[in-house]
């Protein structure tokens, strides 16, 4: 109970704040995406009361998350990108494909409304204009985990709208394609096997 008021409080000046910086200089802008991303609490109040961002606060939290090294301000930023829902971040996103949450595990007004990792959130939240980086993504990546994360993704996005077994069919015919346009064989039948592997889970139904 008294997170959520401390958030009210917190979100009702942000807000405020928001619709007033824009008159001040670019600096204190930035000090503000600053203290946003400080904290999950201020993160989730910017996102209550968040209307449209310009392409400015964008390219500020880009350029920003290549300067921090904290995973957690990584996270909000990642979020907050997923938000605006600006496909100019989407490389970006690709970039921290990796970067976990930390503090997922502790979710903040009884929901974790960053997920654990954020960067695959914010392009399942951009929608189809990702799909070619994560497939490129997926076709070239060393990482088994990282590659099964990139199949959900494709999974969930050509899911909207379908039902379960056509967005299956749609992802196979989809990879297919690609994948046999590979030189390396050995990599072919991984992945390959890998999307057969995706798809039995999904018949036993192991997948969400």
């Amino acid at each position: 109970m008294k997170i959520c008021k401390k958030l009210i409080a917190v979100s009702i000046l942000l807000v405020a704040f928001f619709v007033t910086v824009t008159a001040e200089e670019a600096d204190d802008k930035n000090a503000y995406l600053l203290s946003v991303i400080s904290t999950p609490e201020n993160t989730l109040a910017f996102y209550k009361g968040y209307s449209k961002a310009t392409e400015d606060t964008a390219s500020f939290l880009r350029r920003q998350i290549s300067l921090t090294d904290d995973a957690m301000e990584k996270s909000m930023i990642l979020f907050l990108l997923g938000v605006f829902r600006d496909d100019r971040s989407i490389s970006t996103l690709i970039e921290n494909f990796n970067v976990r949450n930390p503090m997922y595990d502790m979710p903040i007004d009884e929901i974790p409304f960053v997920r654990e990792f954020p960067a695959e959130q914010a392009l399942i939240r951009i929608g189809m204009p990702s799909l070619p980086a994560v497939t490129k993504l997926f076709l070239k990546s060393q990482e088994q985990a990282q590659r099964e994360r990139c199949l959900s993704i494709i999974y969930f996005l050509y899911g909207r709208g379908v039902d379960n077994q056509k967005s299956l069919l749609f992802l196979t015919l989809t990879l297919e394609d690609e994948i046999d346009a590979l030189e390396d064989k050995e990599h072919q039948a991984l992945l390959k096997s890998e999307i057969e592997a995706f798809i039995r889970q999904y018949n036993e139904g192991n997948l969400l």
